[in-house]
């Protein structure tokens, strides 16, 4: 989605497979931005929707409940609710049939958003091909929630381009609580991939701010890896560029095989990844330049032989336009 005039600002989300009766959302703020949550209901009778929002410190600081109709869909707005008025919280959802949750946050009176489908279920790892702190106004941010009722430690590790890993670094979170990793506390002038792990189940996401905090994308982590994933969206046309993040979170090096598709003939690049790196394919800025002017839709698949748990890789997309101005991500679709 785009808006504001000339395509001032956007978002961007892949579409999901999964329905469940609870979603999670660590990230959440009314304190600079308008929150909204959006529910569609494949089912055949109407279901509610519970949003329980809580505090960093794990209380609970309201809830909304909403009726999303049968095949239909529904919005609920946090920020009409004066129990987070001003918060940093996260979010459960609790559904009476399984849904599907999104969270849209806005900001400079809707000049900015992000998007994010939440995630359907906790994990002990989320994984982040994106990530980029500069001194020249590129944030990178973290915010992982505990959806349990005991108290976990989750740990960050980044994989920076070209460099050693950093970390890991530790963030302490209390029951049903959230905390914020700022990837500039580590790291100046570097383009990463990071990983969030924890010895139970967390939720965690990425967000990404530039330009004086006057735009920025956000998305929930990966949990997996896998050996393909696919991409429906890509842009090459003028003032934009479509990266391709792929993130190899094994010992060995993998080869993955980048496929654009377009209107014409399809354009191959193969890659080796180096164990614990991250490639970044920019179309057309340094790669598949005959593609410059034109949309297309993309693959990437991991050639080296080996199961998903030897060679499997992560793959995000963020696409860049107005010059680097504006921006959205999103992960992949995995196969």
């Amino acid at each position: 989605m785009t808006f504001v005039r000339d395509r001032g600002g956007g978002h961007l989300g892949a579409g999901t497979t999964v329905t469940s009766p609870t979603w999670y959302f660590a990230e959440g703020s009314a304190a600079s931005f308008d929150n909204y949550f959006t529910f569609v209901n494949p089912n055949a009778a109407a279901a509610t929707a519970t949003a329980t929002y809580y505090r960093t410190d794990g209380t609970v600081a309201a809830s909304d409940t909403v009726t999303v109709p049968a095949h239909g869909r529904a919005t609920l707005f946090a920020d009409a609710n004066p129990g987070v008025a001003a918060l940093d919280f996260s979010t459960e959802i609790s559904a009476s049939a399984p849904l599907v949750a999104e969270r849209s946050m806005y900001w400079s009176d809707f000049g900015a958003g992000t998007n994010t489908v939440g995630a359907a279920a906790p994990s002990t790892t989320f994984y982040f091909p994106e990530g980029l702190q500069t001194s020249t106004g590129w944030h990178t941010y973290f915010l992982v929630s505990n959806p349990a009722a005991s108290p976990v430690t989750a740990w960050l590790t980044l994989a920076r381009d070209g460099a050693s890993a950093l970390g890991p670094y530790r963030l302490d979170l209390p029951a049903h609580g959230r905390g914020t990793l700022w990837a500039g506390s580590y790291v100046t002038d570097a383009g990463f991939a990071a990983e969030i792990t924890a010895a139970s189940p967390i939720v965690a996401e990425r967000a990404m701010y530039w330009g004086g905090f006057a735009e920025g994308h956000v998305t929930v982590g990966a949990p997996t890896r896998a050996r393909e994933w696919f991409f429906p969206e890509g842009r090459a046309l003028a003032g934009e560029v479509t990266h391709f993040l792929i993130y190899n979170p094994n010992a060995a090096a993998v080869t993955v095989v980048v496929t654009l598709l377009g209107s014409g003939p399809a354009a191959v690049g193969r890659y080796t990844i180096a164990g614990g790196a991250r490639q970044n394919v920019a179309v057309p800025a340094t790669d598949f330049p005959t593609f410059a002017g034109r949309t297309f839709a993309a693959t990437v698949k991991v050639e080296t032989p080996g199961a998903v748990g030897s060679t499997g890789v992560v793959a995000e997309q963020a696409i860049y336009w107005n010059s680097y101005a504006d921006g959205a991500a999103m992960m992949g679709i995995a196969r």
